[in-house]
């Protein structure tokens, strides 16, 4: 279980014990700070999902960020728990929202061999989508290995996200270098590692998503 420090939820706690109103703040400027909670070990998956609930009574809603069930291998040493049989992920009230149901590089008979791309309704975000990743606002630019009939497979569990644009302050005036290249930050996150926004986007942020898309000619809400 992923939980985060939820400024907006204490400054709100503490006006009010103040009688006064919470001071402007924009958690997706600050960053949210996410981090592991607490780890369960359960024998199936059935097991597991049900064990959400009791999580989510411990620490409430306000508190808890996502949720991930890994399927991991019993009696073999591995690196890091990035290595799977398979993954599912869960918002903060237990909703499944996606899931990679087939093995990490480690465990795949061969490099590509198991990735054969999403098809477009396991897509949850498209081009122009705002989204949480790493508790920061980014701009989807596109997935990276959507499913083509009868392909081979062509890659592995890091070919199943997106090409994301962050959300930042040099999105408030957009420059490009030399060979024409946008000067924007952008990365490539898992499909299982991006939400929804949780906050509402302030103005600023508005307009800095504004100008990613209309810079990469983007549509989006």
């Amino acid at each position: 279980m992923h939980t985060f420090y939820n400024e907006v939820h204490e400054r709100k706690e503490e006006a009010e014990a103040l009688n006064q109103e919470p001071e402007p703040f924009d958690p997706y400027e600050e960053g949210l700070e996410i981090g592991v909670a607490c780890k369960g070990f359960f024998k199936t998956m059935e097991e597991a999902e049900c064990a959400i609930p009791e999580f989510i009574k411990r620490y409430g809603h306000e508190d808890v960020y996502c949720f991930y069930i890994c399927e991991l291998p019993l009696g073999i040493c591995i690196y890091t728990t990035d290595d799977t049989y398979s993954v599912r992920v869960y918002d903060h009230e237990g909703r499944k929202l996606d899931e990679r149901l087939f093995p990490s590089c480690l465990f795949a008979p061969c490099r590509r061999s198991v990735y054969y791309g999403r098809k477009p309704e396991e897509i949850r975000f498209h081009p122009g989508d705002v989204v949480e990743y790493r508790g920061r606002l980014h701009v989807i630019h596109s997935f990276m290995r959507p499913y083509e009939e009868g392909a081979e497979p062509r890659g592995d569990s890091t070919d199943d996200g997106y090409t994301a644009w962050v959300v930042d302050e040099l999105a408030d005036n957009i420059t490009y270098d030399k060979d024409g290249s946008i000067n924007l930050a952008h990365c490539h996150p898992s499909a299982l590692d991006v939400f929804s926004p949780r906050f509402p986007i302030t103005p600023t942020m508005q307009r800095r998503i504004d100008n990613i898309c209309a810079a990469l000619h983007l549509k989006h809400d």
